[in-house]
C-alpha cells in the first residue's frame, strides 16, 4: 500500500506549511486503511485543496478494502462540505438571523453611561445582571456601580459593586442565584480576585488576595471567567493577556482548592489566554483558548477530550440547557495577513452607535498590531476564516456536534 501524500500539485498555489500538515493529518494512510479525523478537527479547505484531497482518497480507494472505501467516501463528503462552508472569494454571511435588535435597552442610573459591557448573566428568578466597566474600560477610582440588575423588560432593579472591582471580566450565576464575577485588573487592594455577590449585592465570598498577582491555590493573575458545576464546584480560567498562569483552577463550593491544570503553550491542555469557560449538560468544560484560536474541551478532572477550531478567537462562550453553544469571536484575523475589516452592512450591533468614539488607541496582541476604537454602546463581532475575507456575526453551533 502506498503511504503518505503525493507532492503538492504544481497547478494549485502551494498553501502554508501548517495547512499541508493539517491535510496530512486529515488523510492518513495507515494500518487498516484510512483513518478519518473528525470534521471538527479538520481544516476548512479551499475548493482546490478539496479536489486534491479527494483525488488522494480516490487513489486510496483502489488500494483498500470495501470497508475502508466506505470510510473514504464519508471523508470525501466531509471535505466537500467543509469546502462549501469555507468562505473563499467572499465571506459567508447568509445564515438565518432570527433576532431583532433593540437599541438602548436598559434603564441606567442617573448620570451613568454605558461603558465596556463584559458580562450579561441570567438569574433563576428571571432577572438579569449586566456587568460593565464603569467608565470607558475601567472601574479604578470610579463612583459608578459596575453591576446593574434588571428585570426582563429592562427596568433597573438594583446597582452595586462600587469600589470593589477594577476590571470586571467574566461572570456566572450559580443555582442559588448568587453572582460570581472575576476581576482581571490590578490596583492597590483590588483586583486578581473572584467575588461572590448575593442577589441584594452583599459580598459572600472572595477567592484570591486583593491586589496581589500570584500562582498556587491562594492567588490568581488576572482571572478571566468562572463557571459553576451542578454540584457547586467552581472552575476558574486564570490569566488574561500576557498573564503568568494560563490555567484552569478547580475549587469546592466553600472555596477549598482541589486542583489546577494548564500552562503556557499550544499543545493539548496548554493555554495562551484562557479567556472564557462554560459547561454543558454532560458536565464537560469548554475553555476558550483565545490566543490559540480554539476551544478546548475537558472533563472535570482536567482530562483533555478534544479541541474545536471553527470559532476563530473565542472571547465568550454560552451553552444553553439544550446544549446549544454560542461563541462570541470579537477579534479574529490571521496573524500573518493584513486585517480585513467588516463591511458596515454586515456588522452586528448590540445597541446604538454613539455620536463619536471615546478614544482611539493602538494595541499589540502577539505579533499582530490592531487598531482599537473604544466606542461605548457599540459591539461588533467578527470571525476570520482562512481566506482574506471577513465573516461578521455570532457563531452558533450545537454543543453535541
Amino acid at each position: 500500500m502506498r503511504r503518505g501524500l503525493r507532492p503538492w500539485p504544481r497547478r494549485y498555489p502551494r498553501p502554508p506549511y501548517d495547512t499541508i500538515i493539517a491535510l496530512q493529518n486529515t488523510v492518513h494512510l495507515g494500518r487498516g486503511g484510512l483513518n478519518a479525523v473528525p470534521p471538527t478537527a479538520s481544516p476548512m479547505l479551499t475548493a482546490a485543496e478539496a479536489r486534491w484531497v479527494a483525488s488522494e482518497l480516490r487513489h486510496a480507494l483502489k488500494e483498500t478494502s470495501m470497508r475502508t472505501s466506505l470510510i473514504a467516501l464519508v471523508l470525501i463528503g466531509s471535505v466537500a462540505t467543509a469546502a462549501a462552508a469555507q468562505p473563499g472569494a467572499a465571506p459567508r454571511n447568509d445564515l438565518p438571523q432570527p433576532y431583532r435588535t433593540e437599541r438602548d435597552w436598559g434603564e441606567l442610573p442617573p448620570g451613568v453611561a454605558w461603558a465596556a459591557v463584559t458580562a450579561i448573566e441570567s438569574a433563576p428568578d428571571g432577572s438579569l445582571y449586566v456587568v460593565h466597566r464603569c467608565f470607558e474600560n475601567s472601574c479604578a477610582g470610579r463612583p459608578e456601580a459596575p453591576i446593574l440588575k434588571y428585570d426582563a423588560s429592562g427596568r433597573l432593579l438594583a446597582s452595586f459593586g462600587q469600589g470593589l472591582l477594577v476590571f470586571p471580566h467574566g461572570g456566572t450565576v450559580d443555582h442559588e442565584g448568587n453572582l460570581w464575577i472575576s476581576d482581571a485588573g490590578s490596583a492597590p487592594g483590588l483586583g486578581h480576585q473572584l467575588l461572590k455577590f448575593a442577589p441584594d449585592g452583599r459580598v459572600l465570598m472572595r477567592l484570591g488576595e486583593a491586589g496581589v498577582s500570584g500562582s498556587g491555590p491562594d492567588h490568581f493573575d488576572q482571572p478571566t471567567d468562572i463557571v459553576v458545576a451542578d454540584d457547586g464546584d467552581l472552575f476558574v480560567t486564570d490569566s488574561h493577556r500576557n498573564g503568568r498562569n494560563n490555567r484552569v483552577v478547580h475549587f469546592r463550593p466553600d472555596g477549598t482548592f482541589v486542583a489546577e491544570w494548564g500552562r503556557k503553550g499550544s499543545g493539548p491542555g496548554e493555554f495562551s489566554e484562557p479567556h472564557t469557560i462554560a459547561i454543558d449538560s454532560r458536565g464537560r468544560l469548554f475553555v476558550g483558548d483565545r490566543e490559540n484560536n480554539r476551544i478546548q474541551i475537558f472533563d472535570q478532572s482536567g482530562r483533555f477530550l478534544e479541541e474545536w477550531r471553527q470559532f476563530g478567537r473565542p472571547s465568550g462562550i454560552a451553552i444553553t440547557a439544550d446544549d446549544r453553544i454560542y461563541v462570541a469571536d470579537s477579534e479574529s484575523w490571521a496573524p500573518t495577513r493584513a486585517r480585513t475589516s467588516c463591511p458596515a452592512s454586515r456588522r452586528a450591533f448590540a445597541s446604538a452607535p454613539p455620536a463619536r468614539a471615546s478614544s482611539t488607541r493602538s494595541s499589540r496582541t502577539g505579533n499582530r498590531r490592531r487598531p482599537t476604537t473604544r466606542a461605548p454602546r457599540v459591539w461588533a463581532w467578527t470571525r476570520r476564516g482562512t481566506s482574506t475575507a471577513a465573516w461578521c456575526g455570532v457563531a452558533c453551533w450545537s454543543a453535541t456536534s
